[in-house]
C-alpha cells in the first residue's frame, strides 16, 4: 500500500542442485571455512552463520568457523572453531580500537597460519562479519586463496563507510557514490563527524586490500537484489554479485487471523538502528497496545517511554512463533534501509501483516503485494496515525493477512532450497577458480 509501489520480484537467480553442478564440473567441496566477527548470535547476521554451519553439517560437509571472539560461546556440535580471540572495537580502549580496526594485525595472522597449514584447492572461504574485530586485514589474510571467496553482504559496509547508505543525520536514504568528495564531506554517521572520517579511512583500507571484480574474488551475495544497484555503485563489479535471499521456514499451521487479534509486535534488538524507541513512542501516542521481543541497551529506554508496553526479551524461535499467533501486526521501524528483514517474513508467511520503513529493500515488494504498509518511522506523528488506524480496520489487516500468508513464500527460499543454491555458487567459484 504506497504509492511509490514497484512489481515485485520472486527469487532471483536460483541456483541449479548443487549435486548436479559438481557432478558436472568433477571437483569437490573439501571443507567450507566459514569466517565472522562472532561465535554468538546477537544479529540476524550470525544467526544466518550458525544456520550455515548447522546446515553444511546435516549435508555431511566438512565445515570450520574462524571467529574474531574467544569462541567460547559457540556451540556448534561437531563444527571445529578456530578463534581469533579479539575484542568488539566498541569495548576496547580507544587508541587500541582506532587501530586494530582499521588493520588488525593478530586476526590477519591468525588467518594466514590456518590457510598454509590447512588450505587446499577445494577449500571454499565464505566471510561474513569483519567490521566490529576481525577489520580490513581478513581481505590480506585470504589475498592467496581470493578466487575461493564467497563474501556475503548482510548490509553495505563492504562500500559505504557508514555501512547502512543512509544519512542518519538527515533521516533519509542517501545516494551518493560511496568515498566521493560529496559523500566524505557529508556527516552522515549516526555518531559523530569524526566518526565518519575514521569509518571513511577504513573503507580506503579495505579498497587497497582487495577489488571486487572478475577473477579477483569468487563472488559476492547480496541477501536482496534490492541492493545490487548501491553495491555496483560502491564499486563492486556487477559480474562478481549473486543474489541469495535468507532463508525462511515456511509456516507449518493455519493462517494467523490477525484482523481478530490486539497486540502490535517488535522482533529484533533494542538498538538504536532498529527504532524500537520510535514505535515506543508512536505506540504510545496512538495508544495501542504493542510488544517487544528482543534485547539490547534500550530496554529501560522504552519502557519509560511506554510504560504500558509488553517487554518479553529475548526468546527462542519456539516461543516467537507462539507470540506470532496472537499478533495483528509485526512493526519494523529501523533507521537504516534494511536489506532484508527476517523477522518481517517469518510473520508473513504466517498471515501477520508487517509494516516497514519506505526505504527498506523488501518495501516495495510488500506494498505492490498487499503484505503490509509502508511508513517512514522517523515521522513518529504519522506512524502513531497508522497504528491507529490499523487497530481499527479490520477489514484491511483481513486482506493484507489473507495476501501474505497465501503469497509471501514465494520471495524467499526455504532452508533446503537456500543451501542448494549456496552449494551452487560454492561450485561456480571453485571451477572458476581452477580454470
Amino acid at each position: 500500500m504506497s504509492a511509490n509501489s514497484v512489481p515485485a520480484t520472486a527469487l532471483p537467480n536460483r541456483i541449479p542442485r548443487a549435486a548436479l553442478l559438481l557432478s558436472s564440473i568433477g571437483r569437490p567441496i573439501d571443507q567450507v571455512v566459514i569466517i565472522n566477527d562472532a561465535s554468538v548470535a546477537k544479529g540476524g547476521a550470525t544467526e544466518m552463520v550458525l544456520k550455515t554451519l548447522r546446515l553444511l553439517e546435516e549435508r555431511g560437509i566438512r565445515a570450520l568457523l574462524i571467529c574474531g571472539d574467544d569462541g567460547k560461546g559457540f556451540s556448534g556440535a561437531a563444527t571445529k572453531v578456530e578463534p581469533v580471540g579479539g575484542v568488539h572495537i566498541a569495548d576496547a580502549a580507544l587508541p587500541f580500537s582506532i587501530v586494530n580496526g582499521l588493520y588488525n594485525y593478530h586476526a590477519a595472522k591468525c588467518i594466514s597460519r590456518w590457510i598454509e597449514a590447512h588450505d587446499t584447492p577445494g577449500t571454499i572461504y565464505h566471510l561474513h562479519g569483519w567490521s566490529k574485530i576481525l577489520s580490513p586485514s581478513t581481505f590480506s589474510a585470504l589475498r592467496p586463496v581470493m578466487r575461493r571467496v564467497v563474501v556475503h553482504a548482510h548490509d553495505f559496509f563492504l562500500v559505504c563507510p557508514n555501512g547502512g547508505y543512509f544519512d542518519y543525520q538527515a533521516g533519509s536514504p542517501c545516494e551518493r557514490t560511496p568515498l566521493s568528495l560529496e559523500c566524505l564531506v557529508t556527516n552522515c554517521d549516526r555518531r559523530n563527524r569524526a566518526q565518519k572520517l575514521w569509518r571513511s579511512a577504513r573503507q580506503f583500507v579495505r579498497r587497497g586490500l582487495v577489488r571486487f571484480e572478475p577473477k579477483q574474488i569468487g563472488a559476492v551475495l547480496a541477501v536482496h537484489d534490492g541492493m545490487l544497484a548501491h553495491l555496483s555503485r560502491g564499486g563492486i563489479d556487477i559480474q562478481c554479485l549473486r543474489v541469495l535471499r535468507n532463508p525462511v521456514e515456511p509456516w507449518q499451521g493455519l493462517r494467523v487471523r490477525a484482523e481478530h487479534n490486539r497486540d502490535f509486535i517488535f522482533i529484533g534488538r533494542l538498538e538504536a538502528d532498529k527504532g524500537p524507541d520510535l514505535l515506543a513512542r508512536a505506540a504510545q501516542q496512538a495508544a495501542v497496545p504493542v510488544r517487544f521481543i528482543g534485547d539490547g541497551p534500550l530496554a529501560n529506554d522504552i519502557a519509560s517511554i511506554y510504560p504500558g508496553s509488553a517487554r518479553l526479551g529475548r526468546l527462542s524461535l519456539n516461543a516467537i512463533m507462539e507470540e506470532l499467533k496472537t499478533a495483528r501486526l509485526l512493526v519494523m521501524p529501523s533507521r537504516t534501509r534494511e536489506t532484508f528483514g527476517l523477522a518481517a517474513f517469518e510473520a508473513m508467511t504466517a498471515g501477520v501483516p508487517v509494516m516497514v520503513p519506505s526505504f527498506a529493500m523488501i518495501a516495495a515488494e510488500i506494498a505492490a503485494e498487499n503484505f503490509g504498509i509502508t511508513v517512514n518511522p522517523y515521522d513518529v506523528g504519522a506512524l502513531a496515525a497508522m497504528l491507529h488506524r490499523l487497530a481499527r480496520d479490520d477489514a484491511i489487516v483481513c486482506a493484507m493477512s489473507k495476501a501474505a500468508y497465501s503469497r509471501s513464500g514465494q520471495f524467499a527460499p526455504s532452508s533446503a532450497e537456500w543451501l542448494d543454491q549456496l552449494l551452487g555458487i560454492y561450485a561456480e567459484v571453485l571451477h572458476a577458480a581452477h580454470q
